[in-house]
């Protein structure tokens, strides 16, 4: 029988953000990137499915609109 253990740590509603991220960065990112292309041609910089990554994680942890990713995220 297992036991129970109460901790007094903070618990967020993001758990399922991590499984959700990488199940994106191993299906939906490269179908991205291969149809919208690159976006820059040098190393630096964000492609367009690093920039839709961000924009869902802010909807997946609550926010209503992409300025709440300063009070989400």
């Amino acid at each position: 029988m297992a036991k129970v253990q109460i901790k007094s740590e903070k618990l967020t509603p993001f758990g399922g953000i991590f499984s959700i991220m990488e199940q994106f960065d191993s299906m939906l990112s490269p179908i991205i990137d291969q149809t919208l292309g690159q976006r820059c041609s040098s190393i630096i910089g964000y492609q367009y499915s690093e920039i839709i990554r961000s924009l869902m994680s802010v909807y997946f942890c609550g926010g209503s609109c992409v300025e709440d990713v300063t009070s989400h995220l």
